[in-house]
């Protein structure tokens, strides 16, 4: 794993609120959304999503997902990864962790997060791609999740 990219990534983790989430699978497919996050290390989002919007039904279906964390500017360094969601029903404890966390995270977003009917989605990326064009970054540099596969 490159240092510089594993602490990039970290970096820009904790300075996004927001990220770009595609799935696929379910009946509005392929899908796009946007939903605050919060971070538990590199490898680990927590999302809080309506359960009855297109994200969480193509969830339900094909679990596996594209994130993209960016601020808006191309030259600017972003991140596109991919990996596997699940949405955490039934555990309270997750449910009142995440929108803490999420809040905490993005203050600006801790009236939507606190919307009863939401429900928590965990996301496992496998592998980030780190683009940053000043740094001369093209092609990306990759950091993946421990356990995984080089090539997978």
């Amino acid at each position: 794993m490159d240092a510089t990219a594993d602490t990039r990534i970290e970096e820009l983790l904790a300075s996004a609120h927001t990220i770009e989430i595609a799935t696929t699978g379910g009946p509005v497919s392929p899908w796009l959304a946007a939903a605050y996050f919060a971070e538990a290390g590199p490898f680990v989002l927590m999302l809080m999503l309506e359960p009855g919007g297109a994200t969480v039904a193509n969830l339900r279906a094909h679990p596996q997902v594209a994130v993209m964390l960016q601020h808006g500017d191309a030259f600017a360094l972003f991140a596109q990864a991919h990996g596997h969601a699940r949405v955490v029903d039934d555990d309270p404890d997750a449910d009142a962790a995440y929108r803490r966390a999420i809040s905490v995270k993005a203050p600006e977003g801790a009236q939507l997060v606190a919307i009863p009917s939401l429900v928590p989605v965990r996301i496992e990326i496998d592998r980030w791609r780190l683009t940053d064009v000043p740094a001369g970054w093209l092609p990306a540099r990759e950091v993946i999740r421990p356990g995984v596969a080089a090539g997978a």
